[in-house]
């Protein structure tokens, strides 16, 4: 009896306790993850993916970032390389959060949160927003990063372009009609369009050291006398042609002039990853974070970001100042 008595009480020990296993919140079979909601409305489960990878040969990818996708050796790994906005991949396999990618002979991995897989790209970085200016993903960058190979060209080639207009950028505080007309030592506070580009051009010659297309002291000439006078057209078209060789930057926009009898110019600057031209000008519009690569936000001003479709209705088209290959020449060799 006293060996029955033995036995029923650690059968009911063992009854108990697995009951409170059971009913236990912290037991690792009870606990779960909330729902996540996507954008769709509806919603999932947060749990982790551990599942092996899942085989996607031949699916083609588009990077999605506003600045630069790492690549590495293997999920959080090292980094070996660097992707950007619009770069196609093609995708070996998915493991967990991660893409095994083809890279550079071999194979690589890049998070799956910034790379869009399809044919083509699901989402529109040229749409118009309410300002009339153009998105792209790849735009908002921080100051001193502006390497012109970035936009498509020789980085040391045009290294003075970028230099000095991300330096108006940096200094520029606002848009005031008939301002920077007139020769400054540093870079002026406030400026109209041509009196931007005048100040550009004045102080890309005094580094280069050749003679400027107008004298030190004159009065910067207005946005439509770059049509005819001190340049050479390169083409109409519009948006500009994207053979490298044929728009550089540092080559001027001319716009002519609206139902207020102003006209409008600035600087070809490149053309983002997914192909839109990017300009640099002064504008009365205050400098939007979402849109633009270089300015103070907040302010108006001097600032670069995609070239605006709405331009397309006064477009003159793209000139170069005639002794813009000079200068480029002796600063890349300096």
């Amino acid at each position: 009896m006293k060996y029955k008595n033995i036995v029923f009480v650690a059968l009911a020990g063992i009854l108990v306790a697995g009951i409170a296993i059971a009913s236990n919140p912290f037991s690792v079979d009870q606990i779960s993850t909330p729902a996540s909601v996507n954008q769709s409305g509806s919603t999932s489960s947060a749990v982790a993916d551990n599942s092996a990878a899942k085989p996607m040969s031949g699916q083609i990818g588009f990077v999605n970032v506003r600045t630069r996708l790492n690549v590495r050796t293997k999920p959080w790994g090292k980094i070996i390389g660097k992707l950007y906005d619009g770069d196609k991949l093609k995708i070996v396999a998915k493991e967990g959060d991660w893409l095994k990618i083809e890279y550079n002979g071999g194979y690589a991995y890049v998070h799956s949160n910034y790379v869009e897989v399809g044919s083509e790209r699901a989402n529109n970085p040229g749409s118009d927003n309410d300002s009339g200016s153009v998105t792209d993903p790849t735009l908002t960058l921080p100051n001193g990063s502006l390497n012109p190979a970035r936009f498509g060209y020789d980085a040391k080639m045009f290294k003075s372009v970028f230099d000095l207009v991300e330096k108006f950028c940096s200094s520029n505080k606002a848009y005031v009609f008939g301002a920077g007309h007139k020769y400054t030592s540093g870079y002026a506070e406030k400026t109209d369009c041509s009196g931007f580009v005048g100040q550009f051009i004045q102080k890309m010659s005094a580094a280069a050291g050749v003679n400027p297309v107008f004298p030190k002291n004159s009065w910067y000439p207005s946005s439509q006398v770059y049509k005819s006078q001190h340049t050479n057209k390169i083409t109409s078209k519009f948006p500009p042609t994207n053979p490298r060789d044929l728009v550089k930057p540092g080559d001027i926009f001319v716009m002519n002039p609206g139902s207020s009898g102003v006209g409008h110019v600035g600087l070809f600057m490149g053309y983002t990853p997914s192909g839109q031209p990017i300009i640099a000008h002064s504008t009365p519009t205050r400098v939007n974070s979402s849109t633009r690569i270089a300015g103070k936000v907040g302010y108006s001003g001097v600032r670069i970001e995609v070239l605006p479709a709405r331009y397309a209705s006064r477009w003159a088209g793209v000139y170069r100042v005639k002794n813009m290959d000079t200068m480029l020449d002796r600063l890349s060799k300096s």
